[in-house]
């Protein structure tokens, strides 16, 4: 009974250390498949992780791209405006410098026309006189017509030929110069400056001429035009007529409108491009010429349905004309 005890003892040990075994070998695979099934889920989770910051990050990083596209545009429109704004002073500046010459050009011109025809309606003629006083003496009366510049380069001119002027005396009477003088000569200089004017004159007159070919027909087109604009205003002062804006309104958005003004190169043209820059639209327009003026008859309307009132039209014409 004992031995049969020990035998099952035995037996139930060994099943007992195999099932042990067996027991220790399945649970160390369940623990193991366990570890693995906990680090792919982690991985898992850190790769989804990753890539969500990555996107975030890209999503990001094309805003900033866009921002930073935006701020370079705004600022190229900063730079391009000033330097826009630059050059409107300086032409700006310019443009008034231009304007100065022009109208003492134009006073020069009309001064120098009066003095052509006072000349001609008082029967004057340029002259020259030399009467020998002694061996290098003489005196000289010259009568010239009273242009701007022209007693200065006759002084250079004699002043080129070494010929020095004594007690000289200039009077302005009657659109001309009258020129008094005594004039000394030096004999031992006269020839070689003579030569050496001549030489540098005939190097001048090659370039002078083409320059006076140029300008002859510009200065023609100026004279006649300031010529013009006077003949203008003296035919409208003589027919009592003068400048006139009148605006009549049509129906909500559309007026006819009456302009007189003197008649002058370039400002029909001018009253258009200013009424196009200001966003008024012409239709129907009449330009008639009459007794030195332009009476200008046209509908008008704003431009992409822009409502006009009709003092605003009336107020913005004789800004206009005034500037003219």
């Amino acid at each position: 009974m004992e031995y049969e005890d020990e035998d099952w003892l035995c037996v139930t040990m060994e099943e007992f250390s195999l099932a042990t075994e067996n027991g220790s070998s399945k649970q160390g695979m369940s623990k193991k498949r366990n570890y693995d099934d906990d680090t792919r889920e982690f991985k898992s989770k850190n790769l989804e992780t990753e890539r969500r910051r990555r996107e975030k990050l890209s999503s990001r990083l094309l805003m900033l791209r866009a921002i930073m596209n935006k701020a370079t545009i705004i600022e190229d429109a900063i730079t391009y405006i000033e330097k826009l704004q630059d050059k409107v002073q300086s032409l700006s500046q310019e443009l008034h410098q231009m304007e100065t010459t022009s109208e003492e050009t134009g006073e020069t011109k009309t001064d120098e026309i009066d003095a052509a025809q006072d000349m001609k309606d008082l029967g004057i003629q340029e002259e020259v006189r030399v009467a020998q006083i002694d061996g290098n003496k003489l005196w000289v009366k010259i009568i010239i017509e009273k242009r701007k510049g022209r007693f200065r380069k006759l002084m250079e001119a004699l002043n080129n030929f070494s010929i020095e002027l004594i007690d000289t005396n200039l009077t302005t009477t009657k659109g001309t110069f009258l020129i008094s003088s005594c004039i000394q000569m030096n004999r031992g200089t006269i020839i070689v400056d003579a030569i050496t004017y001549i030489e540098k004159l005939q190097d001048e007159v090659q370039n002078l001429s083409q320059q006076l070919h140029q300008m002859e027909a510009t200065s023609e087109e100026t004279t006649e035009t300031k010529i013009d604009e006077i003949e203008a205003v003296e035919d409208m002062k003589n027919w009592g007529i003068q400048e006139e804006v009148t605006v009549a309104q049509i129906d909500e958005n559309k007026f006819w409108v009456k302009i007189i003004i003197e008649k002058k190169r370039g400002s029909f043209s001018k009253l258009m491009e200013t009424l196009n820059y200001f966003g008024i639209e012409l239709m129907d327009t009449n330009l008639t010429t009459t007794k030195g003026a332009f009476l200008i008859t046209s509908c008008i309307q704003g431009k992409n349905g822009e409502r006009l009132e009709i003092n605003q039209i009336k107020d913005l014409l004789q800004d206009i004309i005034n500037d003219m």
